[in-house]
């Protein structure tokens, strides 16, 4: 049986995973706030965990 497992991430969620960043990260990335102040992304999927997690990452 083959199951779509994407997770979809509404904006606020978004939002959360970009505090996440900066409070993993700091804020010394404008890359934070541009993303935050345009919505970039709309639609956000995640495969699994392990996937979201490489989105937080990603923006090292």
């Amino acid at each position: 049986m083959n199951m779509d497992l994407t997770f979809y991430i509404r904006p606020e969620q978004y939002v959360e995973i970009l505090e996440w960043c900066i409070e993993n990260f700091g804020k010394s990335n404008s890359t934070w706030m541009l993303l935050a102040n345009n919505d970039i992304g709309g639609e956000l999927y995640f495969k699994n965990e392990e996937d979201a997690m490489a989105f937080k990452l990603r923006w090292l």
